[in-house]
């Protein structure tokens, strides 16, 4: 029997259709089989830049590692290789010492892409997308922090309990401050004082654990060691998104102006895509690959409109700090043309807006 055109579209769209379904239903373990053998070839390569650090430093957390020359002379890496986190995240790196260096590294990897796509997925449906982009590729290389850290800002912003979201944020900011100085803010504007309350008893209980783990040695250690580090990260080529004065003020404000219309018209993702692009312009050293944070609250938050575009260009091709406050502000302003990408809210929680999530 001969098959019509138009019952081989249909037969060729329904399995794509089908095999779409399938892999939505075992992402968590698509991502998790994918990062690990992504992790596993990577390992093969060559060292791993800030995961060598964050391995070495936990290792060796009872010695120096705040001095840049100690810790430098036991990686295996070329150039100065300091540890510039504070002693919260060395408190929560230790586990890592447990494992070999490459083993280590690949569960590192493996768990936190799994945690950026599920709890991405809470936002956006096509969360597993953000592994596709090529600042994504450079975080996994390094072995940065950014996936942990954007899934804790995420996971604050779709749980049910302000409690529990406080808390989230709270470990955020131990472990990079400088890229959530200005989600705070909506919560401010949200009148959430238990998740503030919550993020301040966190983050101080963590700072107090720190102490008691390591002593208060360790924190002078740090502070004292800060200005080589900042010293060192303005020599180094790297490409950065962070605005020199005073553009970056302008852009502080205006990521702030667009935070405030967004919570006014209950659009929680384009809130939240607004305070970390804001942040990350705001501060001189914030790194091309953090960036990734935003990814997943933009796709959320313009939803199928013009601003898909501009959301398209910031996956695919890595900005520049300028190229970045632009296309930041495109996606930023509030658009009235644009149907919402549909978010998951969390169980018994009401739905407000376009953003549909809360916490």
């Amino acid at each position: 029997m001969k098959l019509r055109p138009v019952e081989v579209v249909h037969g060729v769209a329904a399995s794509v259709v089908a095999i779409a379904r399938i892999c939505v239903s075992f992402r968590p373990l698509i991502v998790a089989v994918l990062a690990a053998a992504y992790a596993i070839w990577r390992t093969g390569l060559s060292w791993t830049p800030d995961f060598d650090v964050f391995w070495v430093a936990a290792a060796h957390h009872s010695g120096p590692v705040y001095d840049s020359a100690y810790l430098t002379a036991l990686q295996s890496g070329p150039g100065e290789r300091p540890f510039p986190y504070p002693p919260t995240f060395l408190l929560m790196i230790l586990p890592l010492a447990f494992l070999p260096m490459k083993a280590a590294y690949v569960v590192w990897v493996t768990i936190s892409s799994i945690t950026l796509v599920e709890v991405g997925a809470k936002l956006s449906r096509l969360s597993w997308v953000v592994l596709l982009c090529p600042l994504a590729t450079i975080a996994g290389l390094m072995g940065q922090t950014t996936f942990f850290t954007a899934a804790l800002i995420y996971g604050a912003f779709v749980v049910q309990s302000q409690i529990v979201a406080g808390c989230l944020l709270g470990v955020a900011a131990c472990i990079k401050p400088q890229v959530m100085i200005l989600i705070p803010l909506i919560w401010i504007l949200e009148r959430r004082w238990t998740a503030i309350w919550s993020m301040l008893g966190t983050a101080a209980a963590l700072c107090l654990s720190a102490t008691l783990a390591f002593g208060p040695s360790k924190w002078l250690d740090w502070l004292s060691a800060l200005p080589h580090f900042i010293a060192l990260n303005n020599k180094m080529d790297v490409p950065r998104l962070g605005l020199p004065l005073p553009l970056n003020l302008v852009a502080g404000l205006a990521a702030v102006a667009l935070v405030v219309r967004a919570v006014r018209d209950h659009n929680r993702p384009r809130a939240l895509f607004a305070a970390i692009a804001g942040a990350l312009l705001l501060s001189p050293h914030s790194p091309r690959y953090e960036a990734v944070d935003t990814f997943i609250p933009a796709m959320a938050a313009v939803g199928l409109s013009w601003q898909i575009a501009p959301v398209i260009v910031l996956l695919m091709f890595p900005p520049g700090a300028a190229a970045f406050a632009v296309t930041a502000l495109l996606i930023g302003i509030p658009n009235r043309l644009s149907l919402p990408a549909k978010a998951e809210a969390p169980t018994g929680s009401p739905s407000t807006g376009s953003s549909a999530v809360s916490s």
